[in-house]
C-alpha cells in the first residue's frame, strides 16, 4: 500500500534547518511528492536545491552537523 502524500510536487513548503544549538525556518517548493518520513528534493527561494526529510504536511527538515 502507498502511504498518502504530505508534500505534492509545485508545492511551497516549510523547511526547517536544525544544528547544534540553532534553528533556521525558510520557504521552498517542492520538486517531488513525498510521504511523511521520505526524504524529498526542494527548491529554496535563493534558486538552491535541498534535499530534506517530510516532517508534516507542507513541512520538510534538514538536519545541519
Amino acid at each position: 500500500l502507498r502511504q498518502p502524500r504530505a508534500i505534492r510536487a509545485g508545492q511551497k513548503v516549510e523547511i526547517r534547518f536544525l544544528g547544534d544549538g540553532f534553528r533556521i525556518r525558510a520557504a521552498g517548493k517542492a520538486l517531488e511528492n513525498a510521504a511523511l518520513h521520505q526524504r524529498l528534493r526542494i527548491q529554496t527561494a535563493s534558486g538552491q536545491i535541498v534535499s530534506a526529510t517530510a516532517t508534516a504536511p507542507g513541512v520538510a527538515q534538514l538536519n545541519v552537523d
